[in-house]
């Protein structure tokens, strides 16, 4: 995956003048990874196996993340000129994770 500076969120429909912060860094970070994909794996003992972190490691890294102000935001180039901008809604009442799809021509146009 690429982890590239240039391929920032600016201009994401629908999130005008959100508190978005590009966070390439956490790509890097294998607790990151852990949370992200724990919907995957049911199982501390599987989640120790495949990810080789420690599991209350990985929860406190995972509190940490979802306890800040600005929206953690990172974006996947895919292939045909698209992009996958993946957005960490951190509202108390309204936590998710955001995925959006979006052409590298329309996120220009707007």
């Amino acid at each position: 995956m690429t982890n590239s500076a240039g391929l920032g969120p600016a201009g994401i429909q629908g999130y005008d003048g959100g508190p978005l912060t590009h966070r390439i860094g956490i790509l890097d970070e294998p607790l990151f990874w852990l949370g992200h994909l724990s919907s995957c794996v049911h199982a501390e003992e599987a989640e120790e196996l495949l990810f080789g972190a420690d599991h209350d490691a990985a929860g406190d890294f995972q509190r940490r993340l979802w306890e800040r102000a600005e929206w953690p935001t990172f974006t996947v180039p895919l292939a045909a000129d698209h992009r996958l901008h993946v957005v960490y809604r951190t509202f108390a009442d309204d936590a998710g994770t955001d995925y959006l799809l979006h052409q590298v021509a329309d996120a220009l146009a707007t």
